[in-house]
């Protein structure tokens, strides 16, 4: 009877870290969602939401770095590409006025 209440506990426990585990990865997925998803609108932003979307890529490509899943380099990938098209926004912008 101990060992089934037991392996019951321990199956519950399992089911909980998995649960907690897939919601950190789901939290990080809708931030890459986020970030990227702007990329498409990145022309009309301001100055200051361009900067902060750039700050926003660079912590989530560390957070990504840490995380043990085979999947996270094409993340990381993609959103480096998503970081830079922000930062040749802005330097776009920057070239514009030295001319302007």
């Amino acid at each position: 009877m101990k060992r089934i209440f037991a392996a019951l506990v321990l199956v519950l426990f399992a089911f909980t870290a998995v649960a907690f585990s897939s919601e950190k990865v789901k939290s990080w997925k809708d931030r890459f969602d986020e970030i990227c998803g702007k990329v498409q609108i990145a022309e009309s932003l301001s100055t200051e939401e361009l900067q902060k979307l750039i700050r926003e890529s660079e912590e989530l490509i560390k957070r990504l770095q840490e995380i043990d899943q085979p999947v996270k380099k094409v993340y990381i990938f993609r959103l480096k590409k998503c970081r830079s098209f922000f930062q040749y926004i802005l330097q776009l912008r920057e070239s514009k006025k030295e001319a302007g």
